[in-house]
Parts: C-alpha cells; structure tokens; sequence
C-alpha cells in the first residue's frame, strides 16, 4: 500500500493534471485559430505558420509539467534553470489574442541583468501564465493594463504581476489559494494553488499583495540560479 506521502504527491498530481488540462484549452483555440486564418489569407501562411509552432510549443511544455512531476527532477533530469524574459515573451505570445480581444495592454519591465531563476523553464512559464491570465481577465473598465516588473537581490528574485482592475475582494482572499476555489464561471480554482504549490517546492514562495481598490497584484519569490 501507498504510505501517506505517496498518496499526497498522487492526490497533487490529479490536481496539477486538471489544471493544465484545461490551460491547454487556450494554445488549442489559438493553433485552430491561426490553421483557420491560413486557409483564408494564403500570403499570410508563412507567420500563421509560426503561430502555430509557439502554441505547439506551450502545449509541449504543459504536458511536460506532468509526465515529469515527481519524477525527472527528483533524478535531476530537467534543469533547473530558466530566463524570466524568455518565459514572460512566451506567456505574453501566448496570451496576446486573448489581451487583444479583452482589450488589455501585457506590458513588462525587466533589468537586464536579471539572473535566471531557480526553477525549470516549464513550472516558470505556467505560473506566470495563471498570474497575467488572471489579470486579463478580471473586471475592468475597457482599455485594461497588466504589467510585470521584476528585482533581485539576496540571492533571490522577485516578479511581480500587477493590473488595473477593482483587486480583490476581502471575503475572497481567505481561499485565494485554496484548491477548487474560484470566482470565475469556468474556472477550476486550481491555477493559484498549483502556481504557489510549484514555487515552494524549489524553495520560493507565491504571494498576494494587493492594495484595496487598487487591482490585485501578485508577488513570486524565487531562488536566483547560481
């Protein structure tokens, strides 16, 4: 029989496979999107075409998140090692159809001597895609802003995710980063709670610290690389 630490790292592997399952929904609609725009602007087909790849790529990386949880990098078999502007580029291609219709502004704010954070590339990109979706998403005035900066300093790195929407409210933040916990009409309740759970297993941490009134505002701390 399975002792009780087995059963914990099953029980958050279902929750981790939930999650990505339905991030997947978004670079599926995107590649269906941009094979649908090729058939109807042939000349255009070339950086459709590159479309296509970057969500392949995202869909990659996601269902890498679960084939090697709990497995490859207990036997060091990923690198734990990625590039905030790398990743932060990634999510920001692959959530520019949805900024663009909700008629958000993604913008970043990054040194450039930032050091690459202790984390693998994958975990990086999925956390910082549930933090600025959920910023695209929430209630606001039209146009909408959401933007990232980053600082770094005693061994660490800090990204923070910030929008212009009305924040969130007190009797929401109690479960914010609770399992099956959401606001959203089709949401899962999931992003938040795996996000911070991949953060503090590489020793880092993944925090709420908003302003009321002022939007909402997110704070993941994370080893540099060294």
């Amino acid at each position: 029989m399975p002792d009780e630490k087995t059963w914990s790292r099953l029980s958050d592997l279902g929750l981790i496979a939930t999650s990505i399952a339905h991030e997947m929904r978004q670079p599926l609609l995107g590649v269906k999107a941009f094979a649908q725009l090729i058939r109807e602007s042939p000349a255009d087909a070339v950086d459709l075409a590159d479309q296509i790849l970057q969500q392949a790529i995202v869909l990659e990386t996601l269902l890498d998140r679960v084939r090697t949880y709990g497995r490859a990098a207990s036997a060091g078999q990923i690198e734990c090692r990625a590039e905030v502007g790398t990743a932060m580029a990634s999510v920001e291609a692959l959530l520019r159809g949805m900024a663009r219709t909700s008629f958000v502004k993604i913008e970043s704010t990054l040194p450039p001597d930032l050091p690459a954070v202790a984390l693998d590339a994958t975990s990086l990109q999925q956390i910082l895609l549930n933090l600025v979706r959920n910023a695209i998403e929430c209630p606001r005035k039209s146009p909408g802003r959401v933007w990232a900066s980053a600082t770094t300093g005693d061994g660490r790195v800090v990204i923070t995710v910030e929008d212009d929407g009305p924040g969130i409210a007190a009797e929401v933040r109690a479960t914010l980063f609770a399992p099956m916990k959401t606001t959203k009409a089709q949401g899962l309740g999931l992003g938040l709670y795996v996000s911070r759970k991949i953060a503090e297993e590489r020793g880092g941490r993944l925090e709420e610290d908003s302003e009321s009134g002022k939007g909402a505002r997110f704070r993941l701390v994370l080893p540099a690389h060294t």
